[in-house]
This record gives structure tokens, sequence and C-alpha cells, in this order.
């Protein structure tokens, strides 16, 4: 980590510009609980930005979309999730930013095409769903996730009915877990920290919290 910081928390306490420059370095760090400190602690000074500077809170967002960009050279580690964490804690970007968000799951859309890219994306569709439900279910998500509800990566599936019943899209209670998967151990970050729980419970914490 940079010289003199010693935890995610000390970052926070900087000027918020400075901080998020500095989180977003993190995201690419290799221990879990760093990376993810940073995206939540992202998610909150960006998001209390938006409500003092919204322009500057979109120069961040905007920075993140390009990190996802081929053209852009890099990978955009932990890109959607931080772009969802901003939106859970600001409802104005989640309705600026959301319909952006799910296009990065439509193949017809700006589709990412590496899948733990993708996954990040849904994690991250999956806690805006439960934060902001009204303006996710406006953005086209339900119809979006429909595909990944009963077929494709397991962690993709999980997320994607954790959205959709968070949202409350149509037929939502009618979704269950396919039997051939019910038992199955998922390992997923949730509510701050990472779990390995079943495929049931996962739901169940999702949609709960």
């Amino acid at each position: 980590m940079t010289s003199g910081i010693k935890s995610v928390a000390d970052l926070v306490t900087m000027p918020p510009r400075r901080a998020a420059n500095r989180l977003i370095r993190l995201f690419y760090s290799q221990d879990e609980r760093l990376r993810w400190g940073a995206i939540d602690a992202f998610g909150e000074v960006v998001g209390a930005l938006a409500h003092e500077d919204p322009e500057a809170a979109r120069i961040f967002m905007r920075r993140l979309m390009w990190s996802l960009n081929d053209e852009s050279g890099g990978i955009g580690w932990g890109a959607p999730e931080a772009m969802a964490s901003v939106m859970v804690n600001s409802r104005e970007m989640a309705t600026e930013y959301g319909p952006i968000l799910v296009s990065y799951v439509k193949e017809d859309g700006n589709f990412l095409e590496y899948p733990p890219l993708r996954v990040g994306a849904m994690w991250g569709l999956a806690i805006t769903s439960r934060q902001h439900p009204d303006i996710m279910s406006d953005v086209g998500l339900c119809d979006a996730l429909n595909p990944y509800l009963s077929q494709g990566d397991l962690l993709e599936m999980v997320l994607a009915i954790i959205a959709v019943k968070a949202a409350g899209c149509p037929r939502a209670g009618d979704i269950t877990v396919p039997e051939e998967l019910k038992g199955r151990v998922v390992r997923l970050y949730w509510d701050g920290r990472v779990r390995e729980d079943s495929l049931e419970k996962l739901l169940e914490l999702g949609v709960a919290g």
C-alpha cells in the first residue's frame, strides 16, 4: 500500500478527490479484504461527493467506465463494483448510471466479454437493486437478467436471481433454485464480508439484507 497509509480508514479521512484516487489503486490488490474495503469506501466517498459536486462524481464514474473500454488498454478490475457502490450511496448516480451498468450484461449493449468483469457487473446490479429497486426496475434490469436466471455461470445466476427478486421484477416470486443446484456452496462478498454458504442461504440474505 502507499507509504504512510495503514488502512482504508486512513484514506477516507483525506479530501474526497484525493481519497477516491487512492482507493481506485486498491481495486487491483490481491488482498481480498483490502480490495473490497476500498470498493465500499469509494462508494461512500464518491456518493457523498455526488451530493456536493455532482460533476466531480461523474468524472470518477466516467473514469471507471473508460477502464472497461477496450481502448483504455487496461482491464478495469473493480470498476463495475465501484460504480455500483457509488450508486448505492447516491440515488442520483443510480438514476444516471443504472442503465449503463445494466448494459454491461446485455449482449446487444456494452457487454463485458471477460467473465470476472461481468460477474462484477452482476454483483453491482444485485446491490443496487436492493437499495434502489424502483430505479433498477425502470432501466431494463428485468429483461436484461432474464437469460441468466436458469443457465450459465453459477455465481452470475445467483446474483441475477438476487437482483430480480430485490427489484420486484414480474414473476420474481416464481423463481426457484434448480433442484440440481440445491446445496451448492457459493463464495460471495455481501454486506461487508465474504460469505461461503449454500445457494439458497445466499439468495435469502441477498433479498432480506
